[in-house]
């Protein structure tokens, strides 16, 4: 069995960005489902390998960081990685995908990220929220925002200052915020 490390990454950076590790996010789709493999312990994984000269994977010892494959003669393998690449969801674990999209709900979410964050589609609520179980973070804009043009990680809400743009660009973590000034002049 192999032994689970643990990692400290920052809680908070106050200058442009906010880091919360460990949050949960939305569920799976049926593609994600599709593609899912067939659950393995180690001991499982480690027959399955010996009989068909493959490697498997040992789903039990998968983490957002870590893979372990049991191989035809009986060792293990782990790749580790130094941040998460991959996210659970009802179960499945699936890639990590900044990209952004428009919600039912009028508001903007990654496809798949370890923060459960949700930007402003526009208008007068919350800039960001970022959610753990019960806690939440808001951050809010002192005014009305536009309705954000969205180019994959990235939000850019357009003059909300004379000249000036907001972009949020969302990270496996959380999000950073730019304030883009077009012109000196005002």
């Amino acid at each position: 069995m192999l032994h689970k490390r643990a990692f400290t990454l920052p809680a908070l950076s106050l200058a442009t960005a906010v880091l919360l590790p460990g949050l949960p996010t939305t569920a799976a789709t049926a593609a994600d489902q599709q593609r899912a493999p067939a659950f393995h312990t180690e001991a499982s994984a480690l027959d399955l390998a010996r009989s068909t000269g493959q490697p498997v994977q040992v789903n039990s010892e998968t983490t957002e960081d870590t893979e372990v494959f049991a191989n035809p003669d009986g060792t293990l393998t782990a790749r580790i990685t130094n941040q998460a690449v991959r996210v659970q969801r009802n179960g499945l674990w699936v890639p990590i995908d900044t990209g952004l999209k428009f919600d039912g709900a009028g508001t903007v979410r990654p496809t798949a990220t370890v923060v459960d964050v949700t930007l402003s589609g526009g208008g007068t609520g919350p800039m960001v929220v970022l959610r753990d179980g019960t806690k939440q973070l808001a951050l809010t804009w002192p005014g009305a925002l536009p309705v954000p043009a969205l180019d994959n990680d990235t939000a850019t809400y357009p003059e909300v200052l004379p000249g000036v743009d907001l972009k949020l660009r969302v990270s496996t973590y959380g999000i950073a915020q730019v304030l883009v000034v077009k012109s000196a002049a005002g």
